[in-house]
């Protein structure tokens, strides 16, 4: 019954897939790493808990794409990327993708 993760500060690079599987946890609300090394977003391994994130943090990264059409992120109410060296093209996917997001940071990310 995990709700919250704080996984920050921990050189952390990428997450194994299947690490939030509905079986480990079941309704993980709020995740955050920040400040770790990831150069790509988690999304996959944040998958399994679609339905129940609502609050996802990864400042603070070397984040440079977000894939279009990633359904991950739909229902994330606050969504921090802040300073990632995000592309222009991943930048245009965040903001034109379909979501409902109540907060987001994106500063220090090249806009």
């Amino acid at each position: 019954r995990l709700k919250i993760l704080n996984l920050n500060n921990n050189s952390l690079a990428d997450l194994p897939d299947t690490i939030f599987e509905r079986s480990r946890i079941r309704m993980l609300e709020h995740i955050s790493l920040a400040r770790n090394q990831f150069t790509e977003a988690p999304l996959k391994s944040l998958q399994k808990q679609y339905f129940f994130l609502t609050s996802v943090d990864l400042s603070h990264n070397n984040i440079e794409n977000i894939p279009s059409d990633d359904s991950t992120m739909v229902n994330i109410k606050h969504l921090d990327l802040s300073f990632n060296p995000l592309t222009p093209q991943s930048i245009n996917n965040i903001l034109n993708e379909p979501k409902t997001v109540r907060a987001l940071n994106l500063a220090g990310t090249n806009i």
